[in-house]
């Protein structure tokens, strides 16, 4: 994992304990809300870093409203078929906000605190967020 540190605030995890924690949360959420789809995507270069990717990590629900995005689907097409989009601090977020899309951060990162995505108090308030429809 790249660390990196701004005068900001520094991008270290503080409400979950590492991306295993953050990714099985927000899996855990999804399986109880049903109203939407959920599409997990890796990073481009998960592949390319080596070691456990995404898909190891995931064991998908037979509900049917989570999937994870094959590297093969056109990056720009599905984000413009997106409602919104959820990060922990990746450049997708700067993507999305971009393209109009309205962005949810997990925590502090290099832009949370410039006001264009929503940042929640803390990790409650992130779990809770996903309970509803955050993006409207």
């Amino acid at each position: 994992m790249l660390i990196i540190k701004t005068t900001i605030k520094n991008i270290y995890l503080s409400n979950f304990i590492d991306f295993f924690d953050w990714i099985t949360s927000i899996q855990t959420a999804a399986e109880k809300n049903t109203d939407c789809y959920w599409l997990f995507k890796a990073h481009p270069c998960d592949e390319w870093y080596g070691g456990v990717t995404l898909s190891d990590l995931l064991e998908l629900p037979s509900s049917g409203n989570i999937q994870l995005v094959s590297k093969e689907w056109d990056n720009r097409k599905l984000l413009e078929s997106l409602d919104g989009i959820i990060t922990y601090h990746g450049t997708v977020g700067l993507e999305a906000t971009c393209s109009g899309k309205p962005v949810l951060v997990s925590d502090h990162g290099w832009y949370s605190d410039l006001g264009f995505v929503k940042k929640p108090e803390n990790r409650r308030h992130f779990l809770n967020l996903l309970r509803g429809n955050w993006w409207s």
